[in-house]
């Protein structure tokens, strides 16, 4: 029943009970204004001075979409019926405001953050109709809808009945962002502790679906990982969200496969017409297969992705983009790491069609591809690559130029050398620059205009100073 229906009725007030004092029923609350989590205690009040009669007591809810919900028993409905049919009301009874009934905020419609917008309803109507006996009474409160700012999760102390905080935390991720309500002015941060989650170990489903303003972050990629268990889903998805963030993960154990029942791409995250942040993870172990195209580890559809500071290794995938597939967006690939993945056919790391992503400043090594093992290119369209070390690949680049670029093969290209990058082992794995590169200070602008300069290319973790470093730059401990 819509709004509009009762508001017809509650002004409707029978002649015939004119002759004689109404009896009057109210409904009262503890506050205007509440919060999310807030319980509201109702209370009911009554008297009748005039004479006995029988009547029927309705309690409504009306909502700011309009729908209102009536008590009947104990449960609420759409529907229109009576709390209570063909009740007692003697002449001289009385009830002073007396607590009837605690309501739990609700927070999935539209918030109201000051007083009105939601109203609780009470009238009495002769037996069977809805003839009203009484003036209805109304009280009227808003609802500050303001969303958890973090929730916890914990593959093993959490548990999906807790309420998600730091004591209390969840077990699922999936549960969180169930939970999770993000908007732009108050964004949502899920913290995942260590561990490993997946339908063996936690229970965890895939894929997980981001949220607009929601940010899922991992305790460090070493320990927190993220593992389909080469199930054919996506790991994480991405579909019309703006600012969502993924961070601090090992992604992992997706296998995509083409039946009538999934998606013919593959991707551990697949971004369709959204803004993502991507960074700080090692997405790795990922599979296209028996007829998947496209991205292994990243799949983006439009939208406008920052995929920043992972390590992309050791993806398949059948056609087209073993680490990454771009198409149709203008994404920001930079910093990354790209060692061993795969096609058959373009594009073994990096595969752009119809899209101009600015590519830089990232290492691509032993990535294998039919063309272009390091970066392929399709369509309209051609990524802006720059600051790159491109090594060890067969084909470095196909359909697409690059400058101030180490290949290996002798590609043209303003600033571009063709030297051993000289690679040495690290802290954190074994493509650090030797101080003797000719990578150092071999790029096209400053450390500090690339927004590297607190980061280091060298095992010693010198900081990037004067001209950028070409290659991958790992944060410095």
């Amino acid at each position: 029943m819509r709004a509009s229906v009762l508001i017809a009725a509650v002004m409707t007030i029978p002649l015939a009970i004119a002759a004689y004092a109404e009896p009057s029923i109210g409904i009262h609350i503890d506050s205007d204004l509440y919060a999310f989590a807030d319980t509201i205690q109702v209370s009911l009040s009554a008297l009748n001075d005039g004479p006995d009669l029988f009547v029927d007591v309705y309690l409504g809810l009306m909502t700011p979409t309009g729908a209102i919900y009536t008590l009947g028993g104990e449960a609420w409905s759409v529907g229109i019926s009576p709390w209570l049919s063909g009740m007692h009301f003697p002449s001289g009874f009385s009830l002073d405001r007396t607590p009837f009934l605690h309501f739990g905020v609700p927070c999935d419609m539209p918030p109201i953050n000051s007083p009105g917008g939601y109203a609780f309803i009470a009238v009495l109507t002769f037996p069977g109709t809805l003839d009203f006996v009484s003036q209805e009474s109304v009280a009227q409160f808003g609802v500050f809808c303001m969303p958890t700012a973090e929730y916890y999760v914990d593959a093993e102390a959490g548990d999906d009945a807790n309420d998600g905080s730091q004591l209390e935390p969840l077990k699922t991720i999936k549960r969180a962002l169930a939970d999770a309500a993000g908007t732009e002015g108050a964004p949502v941060t899920i913290r995942v502790a260590a561990g490993t989650y997946s339908q063996t170990t936690n229970g965890e489903s895939f894929p997980l679906r981001m949220k607009s303003w929601v940010t899922i972050s991992g305790e460090d990629p070493d320990n927190t990982i993220l593992d389909a268990e080469g199930e054919p889903v996506h790991v994480v998805q991405c579909y019309d969200v703006e600012d969502a963030t993924i961070e601090g993960f090992t992604i992992t154990g997706s296998a995509v496969f083409h039946t009538w029942r999934f998606y013919p791409d593959a991707g551990a995250i697949y971004c369709h017409d959204s803004s993502v942040i991507i960074r700080n993870n090692r997405i790795t172990g990922n599979l296209g297969i028996d007829g998947t195209t496209c991205g292994a580890g990243v799949n983006i559809y439009g939208g406008s992705v920052l995929i920043q500071g992972n390590d992309i290794t050791g993806n398949s995938v059948e056609a087209f983009g073993g680490g990454i597939c771009c198409d149709g967006s203008p994404a920001e690939i930079s910093s990354n790491l790209f060692v061993s993945n795969e096609v058959f056919d373009r594009g073994g790391a990096l595969h752009c069609d119809g899209s101009s992503p600015a590519v830089f400043n990232n290492t691509f090594i032993r990535n294998v591809a039919g063309l272009g093992g390091g970066i392929a290119s399709s369509g309209d369209g051609c990524p802006d690559i720059f600051d790159c070390i491109i090594w060890e690949t067969g084909d470095d680049l196909f359909n697409c130029p690059a400058t101030y670029c180490c290949t290996e093969d002798d590609d043209a290209g303003e600033g571009n050398i063709h030297s051993d990058p000289m690679f040495v082992p690290g802290p954190h794995g074994d493509y650090y620059l030797d101080p003797n590169s000719p990578c150092i200070d071999a790029g096209s602008r400053s450390a500090e205009d690339a927004g590297l300069s607190h980061k280091s290319t060298q095992a010693d973790g010198t900081p990037d100073t004067g001209t950028v470093d070409i290659g991958y730059h790992d944060a410095i401990d």
